[in-house]
């Protein structure tokens, strides 16, 4: 059944009344800039607030990781015949768009905010399918209201700014509904004059006198045969991988700023302890000759001195390590520059690991519905048909000849094939393992054909053999 349509004012009431501002406080935590530390204010002098990137830590190690760009790839499936054409088509479009930077920027901003987003679009003709990370804030995902929620349609929200033909600066914004067959593009001016229409009506034309409407601009299809703005989750809350923790890192942020910054500037001000109040005579004598000199000596019980202060910072450092070590064990994931987790051996890293293995295996299984998805959409519009495995490499230190002797032993017993076994190879010895393949194939061939050509010629001694004269007369002599 064909999906209904939007009009401009339901366009304008979906924007107006949807909430992205978890997206936003997640980028805000990753970025370092995280907002209940620096909306804080201190009573009083000092009012040291300082964030700490926990958040941005927690990303870039799990990226490391799990999706360091060239580890995460398509294995394409070589078994069905003549589709090599194919394989290399979709290829040329993967090197076009940089594939592998794409995904790892989609699923960094899955990590981040718990969903990534994507856009896949062409401009027809020559030109290649293209596609490319769309910031999770600024999409629309609509579902169908049905038990398996299927995706009914998206729209995309943004906002740019043009000079007019007085020189003053319009904002214009934008939303971009997109169906499985077709995309809707609207606009809405800041300075529009605006009127009133009955907000259930569907035609487009109506929608720019409703209050707040958006404008229909232009209608354009596309090829795709589904929804081309898509989401890439990462588990089934769609919670960022920080997300449940804001609250610790919060704690951390407020601990570092005030029970330490705060406190050793709190220490380091000096108290003045004097055995008699000064008049302001005293003050002003003090403020120009910066000496005592009126106050009597001790044996009469005068004094001036410094008060001794002591501060017991072990006590705050003991308890910021208590919440660092609970951030890392609750997230599950292992505090990489803990020396302790450096100084064990290799088998017992990996069962450290085995937390944070866990959670990085939902995120592949969730991230790769995704990937499928993308393949799907340039399937349609590329006329192609190919199927393909998503490999996620971790990035491990390895040892390379245990892992070459593991491939050579599969491929000896022919439980693997050469492409697939030079594909499973680091990376810093095979390149592209198809141009392998074919070097080695044309190997083979110049060395069957130089073998051939030292068959069919005779030796030496047989040319001596036949050309020498003495040969032919005893034979002659035999007969």
């Amino acid at each position: 059944m064909p999906t209904e349509k939007l009009n401009g004012y339901q366009v304008a009431k979906i924007i107006e009344t949807y909430d992205n501002s978890q997206y936003v406080t997640n980028e805000a935590y990753y970025q370092g800039s995280n907002p209940t530390i620096l909306s804080k204010s201190y009573s009083g002098d000092p009012d040291n607030r300082v964030p700490l990137p926990f958040g941005r830590r927690t990303v870039l190690d799990i990226m490391g990781y799990a999706f360091k760009p060239g580890n995460v790839n398509y294995i394409f499936d070589t078994i069905e015949e003549n589709n090599e054409a194919e394989i290399e088509k979709i290829k040329e479009v993967f090197e076009d768009n940089r594939e592998n930077m794409v995904s790892a920027e989609i699923f960094q901003d899955a990590l981040i905010k718990g969903e990534g987003a994507e856009l896949v679009y062409w401009e027809g003709g020559e030109s290649l399918p293209q596609f490319v990370q769309i910031p999770r804030e600024q999409c629309i995902f609509i579902y169908e209201d049905t038990v398996k929620r299927t995706l009914k349609y998206s729209i995309r929200y943004y906002t740019s700014t043009v000079i007019n033909s007085d020189g003053k600066a319009d904002e214009i914004k934008h939303a971009d509904v997109y169906y499985p067959d077709t995309i809707e593009f609207f606009e809405r001016k800041k300075t529009a004059t605006n009127g009133t229409v009955d907000p259930q009506i569907d035609t487009q034309t109506n929608t720019t006198e409703k209050t707040g409407a958006y404008t229909l601009v232009t209608e354009e299809p596309h090829f795709f045969g589904a929804i081309p703005l898509y989401p890439y989750r990462l588990n089934a809350d769609r919670l960022g991988v920080f997300q449940p923790s804001i609250k610790m890192i919060d704690a951390m942020d407020d601990m570092t700023s005030d029970s330490i910054l705060n406190a050793l500037e709190r220490f380091n001000d000096h108290y003045l302890a004097l055995s008699k109040k000064l008049t302001a005579t005293d003050v002003e004598n003090i403020k120009e000759t910066h000496v005592f000199d009126d106050l009597g000596g001790r044996e009469e019980g005068n004094f001036v001195e410094f008060i001794n202060r002591v501060m017991d910072i072990n006590s705050t450092l003991e308890g910021f390590k208590t919440y660092e070590r609970l951030y890392y064990e609750l997230t599950g994931i292992p505090n990489l520059s803990d020396e302790k987790f450096h100084s064990q051996s290799g088998i017992a890293i990996l069962y450290a690991l085995i937390p944070f293995e866990n959670l990085v295996t939902t995120f592949e299984v969730y991230f790769n519905i995704g990937m499928q998805y993308r393949l799907n959409l340039l399937n349609t519009v590329l006329g192609t048909n190919l199927k393909a495995e998503i490999e996620w490499n971790r990035n491990l230190p390895v040892d390379i000849m245990s892992k070459i002797n593991e491939i050579v032993t599969l491929k000896r017993e022919g439980l693997i094939s050469t492409e697939t076994a030079l594909n499973r190879l680091p990376d810093q010895l095979i390149g592209d393992a198809e141009i392998e393949v074919e070097k080695i194939k044309a190997e083979k061939e110049e060395n069957m054909a130089l073998f051939e050509t030292n068959m069919s010629e005779p030796t030496e001694e047989e040319d001596e053999t036949v050309n020498d004269p003495e040969v032919d007369e005893e034979d002659e002599t035999r007969q």
